[in-house]
Protein backbone atom coordinates (compact mmCIF):
# COMPACT_ATOMS: atom_id res chain seq x y z
CA UNK A 1 0.00 0.00 0.00
CA UNK A 2 2.68 2.33 1.02
CA UNK A 3 4.40 1.55 -2.85
CA UNK A 4 1.63 2.96 -4.45
CA UNK A 5 1.11 5.89 -2.29
CA UNK A 6 4.70 6.62 -3.79
CA UNK A 7 4.36 5.96 -6.58
CA UNK A 8 0.86 8.02 -7.00
CA UNK A 9 3.12 10.76 -5.60
CA UNK A 10 5.39 10.59 -8.17
CA UNK A 11 2.79 10.67 -11.06
CA UNK A 12 1.56 13.68 -9.65
CA UNK A 13 4.84 15.67 -9.20
CA UNK A 14 5.41 14.24 -12.90
CA UNK A 15 2.03 15.91 -14.00
CA UNK A 16 2.79 18.52 -12.46
CA UNK A 17 6.11 19.13 -13.56
CA UNK A 18 5.33 18.56 -16.90
CA UNK A 19 2.22 21.09 -16.52
CA UNK A 20 4.85 23.84 -15.78
CA UNK A 21 6.82 23.50 -19.36
CA UNK A 22 5.39 26.02 -21.63
CA UNK A 23 6.93 27.37 -24.58
CA UNK A 24 10.20 28.86 -23.02
CA UNK A 25 11.62 25.09 -23.48
CA UNK A 26 10.31 24.49 -26.80
CA UNK A 27 11.52 27.30 -28.71
CA UNK A 28 14.53 28.72 -29.69
CA UNK A 29 15.38 32.56 -29.35
CA UNK A 30 18.04 33.47 -31.02
CA UNK A 31 19.20 37.34 -32.63
CA UNK A 32 21.30 37.98 -35.57
CA UNK A 33 22.54 41.70 -36.84
CA UNK A 34 20.88 42.83 -40.26
CA UNK A 35 21.42 46.59 -41.38
CA UNK A 36 18.83 47.11 -44.09
CA UNK A 37 20.25 48.59 -47.41
CA UNK A 38 18.81 51.96 -47.01
CA UNK A 39 20.71 52.60 -44.06
CA UNK A 40 23.11 55.38 -45.15
CA UNK A 41 26.38 54.13 -43.92
CA UNK A 42 30.20 53.81 -44.90
CA UNK A 43 30.62 50.42 -45.29
CA UNK A 44 33.43 51.08 -42.85
CA UNK A 45 30.41 52.07 -40.73
CA UNK A 46 28.48 49.39 -41.53
CA UNK A 47 30.94 46.95 -40.19
CA UNK A 48 31.37 48.82 -36.80
CA UNK A 49 27.88 48.96 -36.04
CA UNK A 50 27.51 45.60 -37.04
CA UNK A 51 30.25 44.54 -34.24
CA UNK A 52 29.01 46.31 -31.53
CA UNK A 53 25.66 44.75 -31.70
CA UNK A 54 26.96 41.54 -32.15
CA UNK A 55 29.21 42.21 -28.79
CA UNK A 56 25.84 43.08 -27.53
CA UNK A 57 24.04 39.46 -28.58
CA UNK A 58 27.14 37.79 -27.50
CA UNK A 59 26.46 38.97 -24.06
CA UNK A 60 23.74 38.10 -23.09
CA UNK A 61 24.54 34.86 -25.04
CA UNK A 62 21.56 35.02 -27.84
CA UNK A 63 23.44 34.87 -30.95
CA UNK A 64 22.28 32.74 -33.60
CA UNK A 65 22.92 31.27 -37.08
CA UNK A 66 22.64 35.31 -38.85
CA UNK A 67 20.84 32.83 -41.97
CA UNK A 68 18.31 30.90 -40.16
CA UNK A 69 16.92 32.68 -37.09
CA UNK A 70 13.91 34.44 -37.72
CA UNK A 71 14.88 37.14 -35.00
CA UNK A 72 16.65 40.14 -36.02
CA UNK A 73 18.48 43.36 -34.45
CA UNK A 74 18.08 46.24 -36.63
CA UNK A 75 20.54 48.85 -35.84
CA UNK A 76 20.59 52.88 -37.33
CA UNK A 77 22.64 55.74 -36.26
CA UNK A 78 22.16 59.29 -36.97
CA UNK A 79 23.92 62.60 -35.92
CA UNK A 80 21.28 64.69 -34.33
CA UNK A 81 23.76 68.31 -33.85
CA UNK A 82 27.62 68.83 -34.54
CA UNK A 83 29.06 71.80 -32.30
CA UNK A 84 32.53 73.27 -32.87
CA UNK A 85 34.18 75.39 -30.56
CA UNK A 86 35.09 78.95 -32.12
CA UNK A 87 39.23 78.55 -32.90
CA UNK A 88 42.04 78.19 -30.64
CA UNK A 89 44.90 76.05 -30.81
CA UNK A 90 43.22 72.25 -30.69
CA UNK A 91 39.34 72.58 -32.04
CA UNK A 92 36.84 70.68 -30.21
CA UNK A 93 34.28 69.23 -32.27
CA UNK A 94 30.93 67.68 -30.06
CA UNK A 95 28.65 65.38 -32.24
CA UNK A 96 25.45 64.36 -30.77
CA UNK A 97 23.36 61.91 -32.20
CA UNK A 98 20.96 58.68 -31.53
CA UNK A 99 21.13 54.91 -31.86
CA UNK A 100 17.87 53.46 -32.48
CA UNK A 101 17.55 49.16 -32.24
CA UNK A 102 14.92 47.35 -32.84
CA UNK A 103 14.20 43.82 -32.78
CA UNK A 104 11.81 42.23 -35.16
CA UNK A 105 11.04 39.08 -36.90
CA UNK A 106 12.59 38.96 -40.25
CA UNK A 107 9.64 36.64 -42.14
CA UNK A 108 6.97 38.47 -41.08
CA UNK A 109 8.14 42.07 -40.14
CA UNK A 110 6.21 41.93 -36.20
CA UNK A 111 8.26 44.14 -34.49
CA UNK A 112 8.63 42.96 -30.56
CA UNK A 113 11.02 46.03 -29.00
CA UNK A 114 12.62 48.85 -29.52
CA UNK A 115 15.52 51.16 -27.97
CA UNK A 116 16.27 54.60 -28.56
CA UNK A 117 19.87 55.97 -26.71
CA UNK A 118 21.49 58.80 -26.99
CA UNK A 119 24.75 59.20 -28.42
CA UNK A 120 27.25 61.64 -27.70
CA UNK A 121 31.51 62.22 -28.59
CA UNK A 122 34.13 64.81 -28.65
CA UNK A 123 36.27 65.25 -31.13
CA UNK A 124 39.48 66.69 -30.96
CA UNK A 125 40.91 68.15 -34.25
CA UNK A 126 39.68 69.43 -37.58
CA UNK A 127 37.33 68.37 -39.53
CA UNK A 128 38.94 65.32 -40.84
CA UNK A 129 37.45 62.72 -38.96
CA UNK A 130 34.64 60.39 -40.00
CA UNK A 131 31.63 61.78 -37.40
CA UNK A 132 29.39 59.42 -38.15
CA UNK A 133 32.47 56.59 -37.51
CA UNK A 134 33.36 57.76 -33.92
CA UNK A 135 29.48 58.36 -32.97
CA UNK A 136 29.18 54.77 -33.67
CA UNK A 137 32.50 54.15 -31.63
CA UNK A 138 30.82 55.85 -29.09
CA UNK A 139 28.20 52.83 -28.49
CA UNK A 140 28.65 50.52 -24.95
CA UNK A 141 28.16 47.29 -25.39
CA UNK A 142 28.47 46.51 -21.74
CA UNK A 143 25.45 49.82 -21.47
CA UNK A 144 22.73 47.73 -18.76
CA UNK A 145 20.22 49.16 -21.25
CA UNK A 146 21.65 46.44 -24.04
CA UNK A 147 20.73 43.31 -21.58
CA UNK A 148 17.51 44.91 -20.25
CA UNK A 149 16.50 44.96 -24.13
CA UNK A 150 17.38 41.75 -25.08
CA UNK A 151 15.73 40.28 -21.96
CA UNK A 152 12.64 41.64 -22.72
CA UNK A 153 12.40 41.46 -26.61
CA UNK A 154 13.05 37.33 -26.07
CA UNK A 155 10.23 37.39 -23.12
CA UNK A 156 7.99 39.49 -25.72
CA UNK A 157 9.06 36.71 -28.54
CA UNK A 158 8.25 33.70 -25.88
CA UNK A 159 4.96 35.39 -25.16
CA UNK A 160 4.01 35.79 -28.84
CA UNK A 161 4.63 32.17 -29.40
CA UNK A 162 3.67 30.47 -26.18
CA UNK A 163 0.71 28.51 -27.40
CA UNK A 164 1.89 28.92 -31.54
CA UNK A 165 4.50 27.29 -33.76
CA UNK A 166 7.08 29.52 -35.38
CA UNK A 167 6.75 29.67 -39.16
CA UNK A 168 9.50 29.93 -41.30
CA UNK A 169 8.87 30.16 -45.22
Amino acid sequence: MMIKVRLLGVFIAAFLFCLSLNAQDSISVDFSVVIPETVKLSQVQRAELRLKMETVIARTNLSGDSENTPFVIVPNVTIGDVKNTGGGINPIKLVQGELHVFVKNRYDGTIYHELTMPLQKTLQGGADKDEMLQLIKSIQPKDSRFVRFMKTAKKRILKRYQDKEIVLP
